[in-house]
């Protein structure tokens, strides 16, 4: 056996700021989705019908940050939702609080 158990052959090991194959890649990866896809998937929502269109594009936000975790409500009786914020009614310019 050329080594001791548990050292490395490479004592100096890779050098800091160094990126593997998979990172490489990945990396690859990201630069083609956010450039060559990204305008290919923009062409293709461009020509679909409004109800395709809102199907798809809301499968593709999903994988945008801040990413929101769907929530189901189950029980009985009433449910109650408040809304806290102000709400501008784009119609007529008002402010309404509470919903």
């Amino acid at each position: 056996m050329p080594f001791k158990s548990g050292k490395s052959g490479n004592i100096n090991g890779r050098p800091t700021g160094a990126k593997g194959k998979r990172t490489l890649e990945w990396e690859q990866l990201g630069d083609f989705i956010t450039s060559e896809g990204a305008m290919r998937a923009i062409d293709i929502l461009k020509k679909q019908k409004d109800n395709d269109f809102l199907k798809n594009y809301n499968a593709l936000l999903e994988y945008f940050k801040p990413k929101q975790q769907r929530t189901e409500i189950e029980g009985k009786g009433e449910i109650k939702i408040i809304w806290n914020e102000e709400l501008t009614n784009e119609t007529d310019g008002k402010t309404d609080k509470g919903v």
